[in-house]
């Protein structure tokens, strides 16, 4: 083959390269193409989003979801009568890894004395991402091409030393390309930059037009309705390269999908603009495309391409593209969520300027950690996001949950629908305005809604009818019933014992209710002498019996703590006893005892006397009427805590004990100036002997819960002739009341002074309360008002989030115009064998006792007098003579205790007053010991007939310990018999 007749092939398949796309090189440039690019006649640079990106705009790699194969056949120039000129493609791209992306293609271009191949290795990342529908992605192309001659094919005459083969038959070279694809909503934007270093494809490098020119490709297209996407192309080479054409190329297309995007169809045309602005290679195209929409999507793409201005017939080109979409994997990617239904406002309903928490449970549904993103909560006033409060989230693991906790507050009242939003600044609501880079931004918002209103007032007072009761004739008994907080058991057993029981324990159960800042501590015991075989783990099962009750009964598990160590579990009540009072030591040896502990330090404070000394004063007096004036609140808040103002005396004499007495008495009376007047009720005084190595006296003053388990349970209180110098009712206005929601319920009762209960409940129901009722003066049972107390009358009213306002009337007194007689028993229990008070509770309140003995006795007619007896009393364990003995024991202590109450209140100086003052207010104050004579019941009226009730039973140890205890009776007789 002559050199003449070698060129004269070459210019014949250069020829055709020209005709097809308008350049020396196009075919290394742009047939490397899939069916649904060729059917855009080229224009797929700004829609690619598969792996046929790969060819066109690798960018677009960014945009698929799952890993892709794609492999495409070009058939060129069907029916022109040339020798076979065709063209195999594939594409292959897994999916996008942490913003990563990847891609290898390759091409080979088959004719029979030319052979093209050319392999491409792609690299890209999304570098920005907002929502779903903006973002940004750059790639890199590292491109290897290779040519080959056939010299099978070559004529026969062929000169084999022509010096365009004299390197060889074949070459190979390397070529690199950049593109950028950005997607900002509907619209896509393109720019691709081919052949950077214009690759030198020439057998003989360094012959003119053997560098594939260097270009630059932009596209622009827009999605209509998620319906047709049109698109624009240009491709301009900014080479100058000898022997390469400059002409721009332009191409315009469009492309459709329907059927939930399982067919297309497109169309488009390109051209060429020479430098003489004259068109030519102009082409047109269709198109049409199936995809299975299937996990595995297959798919089909056919493209037709038709030369309209060639110089030549050269018939038609046909590409055809087949490709699959292996399953979606889990993509490495972010994706921060907030749970669903896991946004709550707590409290759910506030008022006005108070802050409530918001709450919600985010987690990282993605595949890589996200790191300092905000978190924010806001809601919407006018339709415009307000934001309440921001936090930034350090870290959040991969599969990890994190609850985190906003504030809300609002100075106006409302509805409000709060919306807490992960990975976002809220002050673009409701699109989300990320930090960290996410795939899918529909799961970061949670909702919830919260009521902000202010409690229902009363508009006006509480008026009443009359303020004054009036009675003729009254006979009453009052007694109290005592309390035993000790849970005793059978031998062997940690059962509770419901009819034994259930009154003690619900009553304690109802207070440690009221009173959340005190708990309960069990310590649990065994009998040494027949229980040992079990021994400290039985004692341990009752104490968890008790508490296990105790919760049944609602009290909060925290409450209520079993102590399991640091003890004598065998703690024998009396060691040595033996014969005919074994046993009943041994029932009381088997038992759970309480004990009060308080959140609070119990010591409040503690005032040191000179010698001398008895009214405090100075920084030490301060500084306890700040720490009192610091627990308000905290006695507010648990209405059965006392304050006690225990004297500590440095001797055993008398007289060191009144002083005790007299500077506890001091102390107190200062602190109630400056506490509010509903917690002076609550502050009690006590002396006792100085049990340790300092010499000077002092004043503790302590917190005490031992009213939650100690204190009695009320009283049972009956009537006999009881008659009404006036029949009528009373009548109560009741002010409207003002609340921005509705009213849910109310209440009208009638409450006695220093009860808990209702004395009276004249109406109740639901809705707004009425604006007037009427009492008839007697209570819930039927009883008779107190003739030493004053009445209110309370209206209560709660709205539909449960705020209250309540509302009292002045007070209502009663008159008494003849008072036969009155009974009042106060009770102090003891320790076994002892003259010790069971709790500093109830000794103190025999100060509170002498106070109501003094006003008593101040306002007394001519014709009554007061007999005031303290009556110590034992149960029947050990001998008469020693029970004897120790029941005179425990009531004189309680008696001086009571005369040094009166010289304090009093205002007396010495026992010689003290008696003087008793003559002449006509009180008779005496005590006496009765041992076990009289066991302890409580008297009661019911339907009609008094009852006595025995609660002392001396043959179980509940009965025993009630029986153990000092009795204060106060009579009252004002016409004598």
């Amino acid at each position: 083959m002559t050199s003449n007749k070698l060129a004269g092939r070459m210019i014949y398949i250069a020829m055709l390269f020209a005709i097809f796309v308008g350049a020396s090189f196009a075919q290394l440039d742009n047939s490397f193409e899939s069916a649904r690019a060729a059917g855009l006649a080229g224009a797929y640079l700004t829609i690619g989003d598969d792996a046929s990106a790969i060819a066109s705009n690798p960018s677009g790699l960014m945009r698929i979801d799952r890993t892709q194969l794609t492999g495409s056949y070009t058939r060129f120039f069907t029916g022109a009568g040339i020798p076979t000129l065709q063209e195999g493609s594939v594409y292959f791209s897994p999916f996008m890894w942490n913003r990563f992306f990847v891609g290898v293609g390759a091409n080979y271009f088959m004719h029979d004395i030319y052979n093209q191949q050319m392999g491409t290795l792609v690299i890209g990342r999304e570098i920005y991402r907002k929502g779903r529908n903006v973002r940004l992605g750059l790639a890199v192309n590292a491109n290897l091409y290779r040519i080959d001659y056939n010299t099978a094919h070559f004529s026969d005459d062929f000169e084999h030393g022509d010096p365009v083969f004299r390197d060889g038959y074949n070459k190979m070279t390397y070529g690199a390309d950049f593109s950028m694809l950005a997607d900002i909503g509907a619209a896509s934007i393109g720019v691709k930059a081919l052949n950077l270093n214009e690759p030198d494809i020439s057998l003989r490098g360094g012959a003119a037009g053997g560098r594939l020119p260097r270009k630059v490709l932009a596209g622009m297209a827009y999605n209509i309705l998620d319906y047709v996407t049109p698109t624009v192309e240009v491709e301009v080479p900014i080479s100058d390269e000898v022997g390469v054409a400059d002409e721009m190329s332009v191409a315009f297309g469009a492309e459709s999908w329907f059927l939930n995007r399982m067919l297309a169809t497109r169309a488009g045309f390109s051209t060429m603009i020479g430098s003489e602005s004259e068109s030519k290679g102009s082409l047109v195209s269709l198109g049409m495309s199936f995809r299975s929409r299937t996990e595995w999507d297959a798919g089909l793409d056919y493209a037709i391409q038709i030369p309209i201005d060639s110089p030549v017939e050269i018939g038609q080109t046909h590409k055809v593209s087949m490709g699959i979409g292996m399953r979606k994997p889990v993509r490495v990617i972010t994706d921060l969520a907030v749970v669903p239904n896991s946004v709550r406002a707590v409290p759910e309903h506030v008022t006005p300027g108070t802050p409530a928490r918001v709450s919600a449970v985010i987690t990282n549904l993605g595949d890589m950690d996200a790191r300092n993103f905000p978190m924010s909560l806001y809601y919407f006033v006018d339709g415009k996001p307000v934001v309440a409060d921001q936090i930034t989230i350090d870290e959040l693991a991969v599969g990890e949950e994190l609850q985190v906790s906003l504030e809300f507050v609002s100075t106006k009242a409302g509805r409000f629908e709060l919306f807490a939003s992960v990975n976002d600044y809220g002050n673009r609501a409701p699109a989300v305005n990320n930090k960290v880079l996410e795939w899918d931004l529909d799961n970061n918002t949670g909702a919830t809604e919260l009521d902000c209103f202010g409690p229902p007032v009363f508009d006006g007072e509480i008026a009443t009818s009359r303020d004054e009761i009036e009675i003729s004739t009254i006979s009453r008994v009052r007694e109290e019933a005592p309390m035993v907080p000790m849970i005793f058991f059978d031998a062997g057993a940690d059962n509770v014992r419901q009819s034994r029981f259930d009154n003690i324990l619900r009553t304690i159960a109802d207070r440690l209710k009221r009173n959340p800042d005190a708990t309960l501590e069990l310590r649990g015991h065994y009998d040494a002498i027949g229980e040992s075989a079990e021994g400290r783990d039985l004692a341990i099962r009752r104490a968890r019996k008790v508490r296990d009750y105790l919760v049944g009964l609602g009290v909060s598990a925290g409450q209520v703590v079993v102590i399991d160590d640091g003890y004598d579990f065998a703690a024998d009540l009396v060691k040595g006893v033996s014969g005919e009072f074994r046993s009943k030591i041994s029932e009381e040896n088997r038992n759970v005892d309480m004990k009060i502990r308080l959140t609070e330090e119990t010591i409040i404070c503690e005032y040191i006397f000179d010698e001398g000394e008895y009214i405090p004063r100075g920084d030490g007096l301060d500084a306890c009427i700040k720490r009192l004036e610091g627990l308000i609140s905290f006695l507010d808040r648990n209405p059965d805590v006392n304050i006690v103002f225990r004297g500590r005396a440095n001797c055993l004499e008398q007289v060191c004990l009144k002083d005790a007495f007299i500077r506890a008495s001091e102390l107190r009376r200062i602190a109630d100036r400056n506490i509010p007047d509903r917690l002076s009720s609550r502050m009690f005084v006590l002396s006792s002997d100085w049990t340790s190595d300092v010499e000077d006296p002092r004043v503790e003053v302590v917190l005490d819960g031992d009213a939650i388990i100690f204190r009695p349970r009320g009283s049972m209180a009956g009537r006999d002739a009881l008659e009404f110098s006036e029949l009528g009712e009373i009548e109560v206005s009741i002010a409207p009341v003002r609340s921005e929601v509705e009213i849910d319920s109310f209440a009208i009762y009638v409450v006695e002074e220093g009860a808990e209960e209702p004395f009276a409940i004249l109406t109740a129901g639901k809705g707004a309360p009425p604006s007037s009722v009427n009492w008839t003066w007697f209570g819930v049972a039927g009883q008779p008002p107190d003739p030493e107390k004053r009445y209110n009358v309370e209206v209560f009213a709660e709205d539909v989030y449960g705020q209250s306002a309540k509302a009292r009337s002045k007070p209502i007194g009663v008159k008494v115009q003849e008072q036969e007689e009155r009974r009042e028993l106060f009770i102090i229990s003891f320790n076994f064998g002892k003259a010790d008070a069971t709790s500093e509770f109830l000794e103190a309140r025999v100060a509170a006792l002498a106070d109501r003995l003094a006003e008593r006795a101040k306002y007394l007619g001519p014709n009554a007098k007061i007999k005031a007896t303290v009556i110590g009393h034992t149960d029947t364990v050990g001998s008469p003579r020693a029970n004897r003995e120790l029941s005179i024991e425990r009531a004189r202590k309680e008696y001086i205790s009571l005369r040094h109450g009166l010289m304090q209140v009093l205002g007396l100086k010495n026992e010689e007053e003290l008696d003087g003052w008793l003559r002449s207010h006509r009180v008779e104050l005496s005590y006496e010991g009765r041992s076990f004579e009289e066991p302890m019941t409580v008297s009661y009226w019911e339907q009609g007939y008094w009852r006595t009730q025995l609660v002392g039973d001396n043959e179980v140890p509940e009965g025993r310990l009630v029986n153990r205890r000092v009795v204060l009776e106060v009579l009252t007789v004002t016409r004598e018999e």
